[in-house]
C-alpha cells in the first residue's frame, strides 16, 4: 500500500488522457475511488516502475461506474437497500448500449435499467431498442440523461 513505484512521464500522458472521464469522476467525488490494476517490473537500478496500467473508478461501496449519472443511481439503489447486479461494459465501446443495472427481484418481472447519455445518434437508439425486444421477460426502465431527472424508481 505504501510502496512508491517510478511511471515514466510519457506512461502518465497516455494515462492521463485514455483515462480522462475516470479521473474527473474520481476528482468529483471525495467518496468514490480510482482502483488500478498495474503490471511492474524492477530496474537494474532496483527501481519498481509500472510497465502498464489501468484505471477503473467505483462508488463508496465499490462498485464500477462510468458517469455521473450512474453513479447517482448507484446511490439512489444503495440508499433503498434494493438488490441490484450491475452490468459491465467489459470491452464495449462508449457508443453501445449497455444494461446499467438490474433489479431481479423486482415483481411482477425483473427491470434492467438503461441510461441513454445525451448526445447520442439514432444507432445508439436503434441497438438499445434490438436490446430491449430480445429479453421481453425484463422491464425496460430508461433514464434520457439529455431529458433532466432521474424517472421514478419502478
Amino acid at each position: 500500500p505504501d510502496f512508491p513505484l517510478m511511471l515514466e512521464e510519457a506512461a502518465w500522458r497516455r494515462l492521463n488522457k485514455r483515462y480522462e472521464s475516470e479521473l474527473e469522476l474520481w476528482d468529483a467525488n471525495e467518496e468514490t475511488h480510482a482502483v488500478a490494476v498495474a503490471t511492474f517490473g524492477i530496474s537494474s537500478a532496483g527501481v519498481p516502475a509500472i510497465n502498464e496500467i489501468a484505471l477503473m473508478v467505483v462508488t463508496e461501496n465499490w462498485i464500477p461506474f462510468e458517469s455521473a449519472h450512474e453513479l447517482q443511481l448507484l446511490s439512489r439503489l444503495a440508499g433503498m437497500r434494493r438488490k441490484s447486479v450491475k452490468g459491465l461494459r467489459f470491452n464495449l465501446s462508449r457508443d453501445q448500449p449497455v444494461v446499467c443495472v438490474t433489479l431481479p427481484e423486482q415483481r411482477p418481472s425483473p427491470v434492467a435499467m438503461y441510461i441513454v447519455p445525451a448526445g447520442v445518434g439514432e444507432d445508439y437508439d436503434r441497438m438499445l431498442a434490438e436490446m430491449i425486444d430480445a429479453r421481453p421477460e425484463m422491464t425496460p426502465w430508461i433514464w434520457r440523461a439529455a431529458d433532466g431527472d432521474m424517472p421514478p424508481m419502478p
